[in-house]
């Protein structure tokens, strides 16, 4: 059996970052859970990082933890778990369904430079020894490829049960 234990440890800040964002005065909490409102500052999240958002008079406060980022696709995809602060019972928005992509970029174990894409629904690592942003652009070519299979399988699919109608008129026929 492979020994796993750890033979060293790093820093937190070295393995991800902490954010603070205060939002302007008027801007509803529940916008930072859409997307399009990081555009601007997503080329700088990771995985793992952290974000505490405060409400501008700090009355809610709550923490975005980031499981999975990609800024090189619009909007950028941002897979997030929200944790309340204050007040401790803040109800958050649910996530999209579906919003997990099946291509993540991740770091590559033994290594603090290079990454891998891994492909969730296969559960195998497609490609390896990557630098982080291409990793990002593989990754979300790879996405936009699956969603457009999954669409032309679609396609076919409604295709073919256009064509089967007129096969059911006739039994329905034959049997009145």
């Amino acid at each position: 059996m492979k020994d796993n234990k750890p033979v060293n440890l790093n820093p937190a800040e070295f393995e991800r970052n902490a954010f603070c964002h205060i939002l302007g005065r008027g801007v509803d909490w529940q916008e930072v859970f859409d997307r399009n409102y990081w555009e601007n500052v997503a080329f700088k999240l990771r995985p793992g990082d952290a974000i505490e958002v405060h409400s501008h008079d700090h009355r809610v406060k709550f923490v975005l933890h980031l499981l999975d980022v990609n800024h090189r696709c619009s909007p950028p995809h941002m897979e997030m778990v929200a944790q309340a602060i204050y007040p401790a019972n803040l109800r958050f928005p649910t996530a999209e369904a579906g919003e997990r992509h099946r291509f993540t970029v991740r770091s590559m174990r033994g290594s603090a430079k290079e990454y891998e894409i891994y492909d969730a629904v296969e559960g195998i690592v497609i490609r390896d020894h990557l630098n982080y942003q291409i990793g990002l652009d593989t990754a979300g070519a790879l996405e936009l490829d699956a969603q457009h299979a999954e669409k032309m399988t679609a396609a076919t699919a409604a295709a073919a049960a256009l064509a089967k109608p007129e096969r059911h008129n006739r039994v329905e026929r034959n049997q009145v």
